[in-house]
């Protein structure tokens, strides 16, 4: 069994933050997206992503966001799971949702550890 150790230092934030208004948007391991957008915004998950890779959305614009996957991948969100490789997705159905992801198995599963709203899951 892997042991994954987190290190925290108060003055580095975990998550590199950026607001995004495009699509689709290309996400990027340990990384936190503002949904600005006022058309639906999707989000892609990223192809690489190691065992403890963070990824978080938090919605505000009016046109909503999904969440899109590779071939492979899919998200868990309690007894849920999204349909396995591209045709899965999670949609917010409120433009303040908010997400919280992290990769349980290597580039392939991720997990909802914290949600704020309503999700479709495809």
């Amino acid at each position: 069994m892997s042991q994954i150790t987190y290190s925290f230092n108060p003055e580095t934030p975990l998550l590199t933050w950026t607001r995004e208004a495009g699509t689709p948007v290309s996400m990027t391991a340990n990384h936190g997206y503002i949904n600005a957008g006022a058309p639906l915004t999707t989000f892609v998950m990223p192809t690489v992503a190691a065992v403890g890779t963070v990824i978080a959305i938090i919605g505000e614009g009016a046109g909503l966001f999904q969440i899109t996957q590779n071939a492979g991948q899919n998200i868990q969100y309690g007894r849920l799971s999204s349909t396995v490789g591209v045709g899965g997705s999670v949609k917010a159905s409120h433009r303040y949702d908010t997400i919280h992801l992290i990769c349980r198995v290597e580039n392939i599963t991720f997990a909802v550890t914290s949600a704020v709203g309503v999700f479709n899951i495809l």
